[in-house]
């Protein structure tokens, strides 16, 4: 493992929260073994939380030399590790990019719920 590095952005990027990652990376046979309560607490949880998403300035990107994708760091610090969050070069990209992860999360929990009823 390599050590971590930070690395400067020479151009205006902007973030803004996606999704849990977890939640993001489970796949169909992940989300089927989670309980129905707990489907319905995270659905309940993205939605919201996607209702206070902002746009944030990008003043550099943290890596760590795992398989991680690069971490934004904004006036607030490093963001969380379990959070995904979209970059793009203007707030709107970066707001639309995360919206797009969000709901395509949201129907796969919302698919899942429906199946069981």
């Amino acid at each position: 493992m390599t050590d971590p590095i930070v690395i400067s952005v020479s151009k205006p990027l902007w973030t803004a929260w996606a999704t849990d990652k977890k939640l993001a990376r489970l796949s169909r046979p992940g989300l089927a073994q989670l309980s129905t309560e707990q489907l319905e607490s995270d659905l309940a949880s993205l939605e919201e939380a996607a209702e206070d998403v902002k746009a944030e300035v990008v003043y550099g990107l943290w890596m760590d030399g795992s398989q991680n994708l690069p971490r934004p760091i904004t006036k607030d610090g490093l963001v969380d590790d379990g959070d995904l969050f979209a970059l793009g070069e203007t707030p709107e990209e970066a707001l639309k990019t995360a919206q797009e992860v969000r709901a395509s999360t949201l129907v796969r929990i919302r698919t899942e719920l429906a199946q069981r009823s």
